[in-house]
């Protein structure tokens, strides 16, 4: 779906047509798709990205920034986390799993450690990454995570959430009008329905795509 499409929706659901309430449920499905839908505990699978492009080291440097838009790992399943490309890795996969440990912890570990290692731990801090040990090299790279989308406009354009998960950007936007806008609680209740299905649908996908065709077994989490 494209973002004036859903605009439209929206409009017609609180049965408007002003151009500034228009321009209010755009900033506000913005808002809730960055903080209530893409901060809450479950992130969708569609927000799982591979970033590679500005994640490159710099020598005798600690730390490199993490790519903007960055939310968070996917701690609940099997994917997900910082890779280093190790060239002298003989194999055909020559990522490298590195560690999460505190920044004091692993400081204190590596302090005084000689040059010449490839970083095998890391912390968050802020919006940085913090290796240990130090990067004696440059080194590539990449973070498998999920990001924030970019935002929605009142355009024929889309993004992740308008081509995966439409229905839930409409009934929360749709609804918090009501409530917050309209204070209409009726028109707002009226909507709730929606909302719930919508949300459930996307759950249900995400757990879906997660899951299927993996095999199960009786201790796995």
């Amino acid at each position: 779906m494209n973002g004036n499409t859903a605009l439209d929706i929206i409009m017609d659901r609180l049965a408007r047509t002003s151009t500034d309430m228009r321009a209010s449920a755009l900033r506000e499905m913005n808002l809730l798709m960055h903080t209530k839908l893409e901060k809450g505990p479950s992130p969708p699978w569609f927000l799982l990205q591979d970033k590679q492009a500005s994640m490159v080291t710099v020598n005798g440097q600690e730390y490199v920034a993490l790519p903007s838009g960055f939310i968070r790992f996917d701690d609940d399943n099997e994917v997900g986390g910082l890779f280093l490309y190790d060239s002298a890795i003989t194999g055909p996969d020559k990522w490298k799993a590195l560690t999460r440990s505190g920044y004091n912890k692993m400081q204190n570990y590596y302090y005084g450690e000689d040059s010449g290692s490839v970083p095998e731990a890391y912390d968050l801090v802020m919006e940085r990454v913090y290796l240990r040990p130090v990067p004696d090299a440059v080194y590539q790279l990449r973070i498998l995570a999920y990001f924030a989308d970019v935002d929605c406009v009142d355009a024929a354009s889309t993004n992740l959430w308008l081509t995966h998960a439409d229905d839930v950007l409409v009934a929360e936007t749709a609804g918090h009008m009501a409530r917050v806008h309209l204070r209409n609680p009726e028109l707002a209740q009226s909507i709730e329905a929606d909302r719930q299905a919508a949300r459930d649908r996307v759950y249900r996908a995400h757990v879906a795509f997660i899951e299927s065709m993996k095999s199960r077994e009786m201790g796995d989490d």
